[in-house]
């Protein structure tokens, strides 16, 4: 009977730790509140408690069990001409590598995203800032122009998860869209 109740047990949280193949729809204002955009967001990731990933980030969902998260930084274009997307994108990614040891820049395309141009690519590269973790990230990033904002779209998990998340990852960043 016992044998009954660890094997009852046993799959109860096994089902427990799979997840659905269902998506979420989030919505967030711009910085400042001109616009709307959205990412598509597996079911798995929640909303991040007080912000903890980014404090500028409008849009920042997670699973910390899992250890993926996704947020969406935005900025306005105060001067459209001013800065290119290539200009903004390589701005980015030089103060995140700053924060790598080692960072690997693995891919890079340019692509449209819902019909807005965007620069895509990903990065892996162990985390320097914090000593107590010794943990190599994965990076999946978009950086998208529309005619009024630049959005940065980042979704992270641990590299040795990467086969794991790397189609959500690309779900995610693919998703993208300006509302209004």
């Amino acid at each position: 009977m016992r044998l009954y109740f660890l094997i009852g047990g046993w799959l109860c949280c096994l089902a427990a730790c799979s997840y659905d193949k269902e998506w979420q729809t989030a919505t967030a204002p711009s910085a400042d509140a001109t616009r709307q955009f959205s990412l598509l967001l597996p079911s798995y990731m929640q909303p991040a408690p007080d912000n903890k990933l980014n404090p500028t980030a409008k849009l920042q969902y997670c699973n910390y069990y899992r250890n993926v998260y996704a947020l969406v930084l935005d900025q306005a274009r105060s001067n459209p001409s001013d800065t290119s997307l290539r200009q903004y994108a390589d701005r980015h990614v030089q103060e995140m590598a700053k924060t790598l040891i080692k960072p690997q820049q693995i891919d890079s395309a340019t692509l449209q995203i819902n019909g807005l141009n965007s620069i895509d690519l990903t990065i892996a590269g162990d985390l320097g800032q914090l000593k107590d973790l010794r943990e190599r990230i994965y990076y999946r990033l978009s950086f998208v122009e529309s005619p009024s904002h630049y959005y940065q779209i980042v979704a992270w998990t641990w590299d040795s998860r990467r086969k794991n998340f790397a189609a959500d990852l690309d779900s995610i960043v693919h998703s993208f869209r300006e509302i209004r």
